[in-house]
């Protein structure tokens, strides 16, 4: 949980249009807009829009079975609470370095790609 603490920037969405059958990418450049994300120390963390929050989540790292029952799915998930009562909201595969975090949204979802955040200062 170490790695997710603090600061970070988005870097860019790559979505995959199934309509279309093409590939966007999404970066701050071509949407016209900065996203920050921030981890807290009290399991929680928010997202902002040009410095301005724009929704608060409780978060967690459960392995996939935990929630979809099926004991193959072995992936370590982010799991994203309601902010105020704690029940479980959505999840998202991730990968985690010390200066990159990726949210891959497009396994569980039609309408947000994958993400690709930078360690903040």
């Amino acid at each position: 949980m170490q790695l997710f603490k603090g600061r970070w920037n988005w870097v860019s969405e790559l979505y995959y249009d199934a309509r279309a059958g093409n590939y966007i990418l999404k970066t701050p450049a071509t949407e016209g807009y900065n996203r920050q994300l921030v981890f807290a120390n009290d399991h929680h963390l928010e997202f902002f829009k040009n410095n301005l929050s724009i929704k608060k989540y409780g978060y967690d790292i459960f392995q996939e079975s935990a929630i979809t029952l099926y004991p193959e799915d072995s992936s370590n998930v982010l799991v994203f609470k309601d902010y105020t009562s704690g029940t479980y909201y959505a999840y998202v595969h991730f990968s985690v370095c010390s200066d990159t975090l990726i949210l891959n949204f497009q396994i569980t979802s039609d309408i947000i790609g994958r993400e690709k955040w930078a360690k903040g200062l």
